[in-house]
């Protein structure tokens, strides 16, 4: 679901929707520091491979368009909105496409970078699968396993790669495995963490104070999804 007012897009896939609400979880002002602090860690960790000779500089470009190729097929972020105005140099390509503008103002709008949903489609099918879930993922992935180029010289990242398909199966299998078990059902499909400062009372979501005691017990359970792992639907 995604909620357009005036210029800006909302999303309830990147907002808070616990307690009813399409709001964002940051500020736009942290939003944007937190998107220029991993924008420099990219461009450390991109450089320092390359001045160190680990890569080349097609080995680090192709690593880049894959990742951001891979987010933007799973994501189902609404993308940053334009409007295409008749003033616009690109209008007469869009009217050429679009035999009809798509605002009553005669604009045509395009959201750029909208992603093809691919995750939602994923999670919707694990959720509501029967045992076909296990019976495709588990075989692809030790395939993928099987299949995966084994470097000459010795690389963690080999090592990094099995590790996150790992993870990724177990998610999904586990996330099948709790909707087939019928474990967590009934509030949504979500489960809140101690101490995140929700309660679930009367059939739906409440938000409570947080005391210092309630953050502890959050960051206690935090630590220990760490050690031991956790559900993922657990916020």
């Amino acid at each position: 679901m995604t909620t357009h007012t005036g210029n800006s897009v909302t999303s309830s896939t990147t907002g808070s929707n616990v307690g009813g609400a399409l709001e964002p979880l940051i500020s736009t002002q942290s939003y944007t520091l937190i998107m220029l602090t991993l924008s420099i860690y990219t461009f450390s960790i991109v450089f320092g491979r390359i001045y160190t000779g680990m890569h080349s500089f097609t080995d680090c470009a192709v690593g880049f368009i894959l990742g951001a190729g891979i987010w933007w097929v799973h994501t189902s972020w609404a993308g940053l909105k334009f409007v295409i105005s008749s003033t616009n140099s690109l209008y007469w390509f869009y009217e050429t496409i679009w035999s009809s503008p798509l605002t009553q103002g005669g604009d045509y709008v395009i959201f750029l970078g909208r992603g093809l949903g691919l995750g939602k489609w994923i999670e919707a099918w694990v959720q509501q699968g029967g045992w076909e879930v296990p019976a495709i993922l588990i075989p692809l992935c030790l395939l993928a396993v099987n299949q995966h180029p084994q470097p000459i010289d010795d690389c963690p990242c080999f090592e990094d790669a099995i590790a996150f398909m790992s993870v990724v199966l177990g998610a999904l299998v586990g996330r099948w495995t709790m909707n087939h078990a019928g474990i967590g059902v009934g509030r949504n499909g979500t489960v809140v963490m101690p101490g995140s400062g929700w309660v679930y009372q009367l059939g739906k979501w409440v938000q409570v104070e947080r005391m210092w005691g309630d953050v502890l017990v959050w960051w206690s359970f935090a630590g220990l999804k760490m050690v031991v792992g956790g559900y993922p639907n657990l916020v």
